[in-house]
């Protein structure tokens, strides 16, 4: 259970709306309190989110209907945020903890909330449908996502291409918003591929010049999530930290 990642740390658990919810406490808080919040997948790949812990960061979790980015799981996070923040004291933006399909939550939610995040924290994101979960431009393709996926946005699998809530078109605003973003990408990843997925983030970045910090993880596939080393780590959690 990905609760067991944050063992050493307060955990709240509870129910919001009817959606698994928790506050996780640092040992030493930040005096701003600032928080971050898995977009999908909580506690997987923990490393970055213990490292947060460490600096003092509170951990937030609210859970899904959805993976592919539906309407109602990012207004539900703006609901559950403006209830926890001043419950607990925390700031008014934060971080956002974006991995594959997390990423395009992350970037979804960062334009239709502007006012809620700090930085994107972006590890393989998916912002292409027809690369994942469809399988073209080279990448793989699991029938079972690909159902899951046309039944979870109710569109027939023709109708993708045309599909205007792409995660490209939130993208979009999120940079004319000026929100900065870290952005890793492994280069042997053949689930949500680089060249048809996180291009796409950076260069939006830098045409609009918002801040970026990219890492490149060489022949890594879509697994592990995560810096590949120390320094890397530090990298990114400084960013992250605004430091």
């Amino acid at each position: 259970m990905a609760e067991q990642y944050f063992a050493g740390y307060p955990m709240e658990e509870m129910l919001f709306e009817g959606h698994r919810a928790a506050v996780v406490h640092p040992t030493i808080r930040r005096e701003d309190g600032l928080w971050a919040i898995y977009t999908e997948y909580f506690g997987a790949f923990p490393a970055v989110a213990q490292e947060l812990l460490a600096e003092g960061v509170v951990l937030l979790r609210l859970d899904n209907d959805s993976r592919w980015g539906k309407d109602e799981d990012a207004d539900r996070r703006t609901r559950f945020l403006k209830q926890v923040r001043p419950q607990y004291g925390l700031s008014e933006k934060g971080i956002l903890i974006g991995m594959s399909c997390g990423g395009l939550n992350a970037v979804k939610f960062a334009a239709l909330h502007p006012e809620c995040v700090r930085v994107l924290y972006l590890d393989a994101p998916v912002m292409n449908f027809l690369s994942c979960p469809l399988g073209c431009d080279g990448a793989d393709r699991d029938e079972s996502t690909v159902a899951e996926f046309l039944r979870d946005l109710g569109i027939a699998e023709s109708e993708v291409a045309a599909y205007k809530d792409q995660p490209l078109a939130s993208l979009s605003q999120v940079v004319r918003k000026g929100i900065p973003a870290a952005l890793l990408y492994g280069t042997a990843d053949s689930t949500v591929p680089y060249a048809s997925n996180g291009i796409w983030v950076e260069k939006a970045y830098r045409e609009h010049l918002v801040p970026l910090l990219v890492q490149c993880k060489e022949r890594c596939g879509h697994h592990p999530h995560g810096p590949d080393n120390m320094q890397h780590m530090k990298e990114l959690v400084d960013f992250l930290l605004g430091k």
